[in-house]
């Protein structure tokens, strides 16, 4: 773990609303791709809202921003710090989101009588435990190389081909090389869950 960053490494707050207000329309849109890949899993999250969230933090100062570190980048960490808090939250909450809830009906014979409200989680803890560390191989996998991140978040939308390159304003050749990297990169981790 490394220590907290002193005044000197970090941005003043001035600092963070002008570094904040000089990104492009496209880096607000790579932003909002990073909260909606983070916020999987998350019920009560959406990707604007876990971006809103980043933001008011970074304004307040209640989160670092350590200087040479490009804003995508730290908003990348504060969204993945966000949503990690969230989900240990969630594992604690003395509220079980898979139980079965009893609404309180008691007429049976009614046609509109609903026996209650169930969240069936069918996967076993194998397997998701499974995806988890599939999910962070990924994510290691690509960390060093932002096109193939972008990508990757493009694909978990359902994006593909012309449509990717437009929404990430690549243009075809750029996105064609960050696929086949990714790709590459990918051929490890599509080995790792066929032989499971």
């Amino acid at each position: 773990m490394s220590l907290p960053p002193t005044a000197d490494d970090r941005l003043s707050l001035p600092e963070v609303e002008a570094a904040l207000r000089a990104l492009s329309p496209a880096d607000w849109e790579r932003a909002l791709r990073l909260a909606r890949f983070r916020v999987g899993g998350l019920a009560d999250w959406t990707g604007e809202s876990l971006l809103s969230e980043a933001l008011a933090k970074l304004l307040a100062g209640e989160r670092a921003w350590r200087r040479g570190v490009s804003a995508l980048q730290t908003l990348k960490n504060v969204l993945h710090s966000l949503a990690s808090n969230d989900r240990k939250k969630q594992t604690g909450a003395p509220i079980d989101r898979f139980a079965t809830v009893d609404l309180g009906v008691d007429d049976a014979e009614d046609e509109d009588y609903v026996l209650g409200a169930v969240a069936i989680d069918e996967r076993s803890p194998e397997r998701i435990a499974a995806g988890r560390s599939q999910l962070a191989a990924i994510e290691s996998l690509v960390a060093d190389d932002e096109d193939a991140q972008m990508v990757l978040m493009a694909w978990s939308e359902g994006i593909r081909g012309k449509a990717a390159a437009e929404d990430l304003g690549f243009d075809m050749k750029r996105y064609d090389a960050a696929r086949k990297r990714l790709e590459r990169k990918l051929e490890a981790v599509s080995n790792l869950r066929n032989t499971q």
